[in-house]
């Protein structure tokens, strides 16, 4: 029988007996642990809470911290882009920052946060 493209051939399942039980010997590997940043252990709860299969599958096949890493990275990306670029398009700028600190800081503040929303839909929760 010919293997489909892309098919897996599985390793044998090895057992240990456990008194009148045969439990499947299956393990992970071991793999180094990542520091996960904030984008990337909001979207690991938010897959475990409201996806649940998809998060073991990810977890089971070792593929799960390599997507949160990258979800890390489009997020942080995300968020100095639109930093960058909202602040220049709403005037928040060094001029304003030395003429009156605490509107700068209330603005950028702001800002900040419907940044951070903006990410939360488009990378975390999508």
């Amino acid at each position: 029988m010919k293997m489909k493209k892309g098919a897996r051939k599985m390793k044998e399942i090895t057992y240990s007996r456990v008194g009148d039980y045969l439990i499947p010997d299956l393990r992970l590997k071991q793999k180094k642990e990542a520091n996960l940043g904030k984008w990337a252990k909001l979207r690991k709860n938010y897959l475990k809470t409201n996806h649940p299969a998809y998060y073991y599958r990810l977890l089971t096949s070792e593929t799960l911290v390599e997507e949160l890493l990258a979800v890390e990275a489009k997020a942080k990306k995300m968020e100095e882009e639109l930093l960058m670029k909202m602040m220049k398009d709403e005037g928040i700028n060094e001029k304003l920052k030395a003429k009156d600190m605490m509107k700068w800081v209330q603005m950028r503040n702001n800002l900040l946060a419907r940044i951070r929303e903006i990410v939360m839909k488009e990378v975390i929760l999508n």
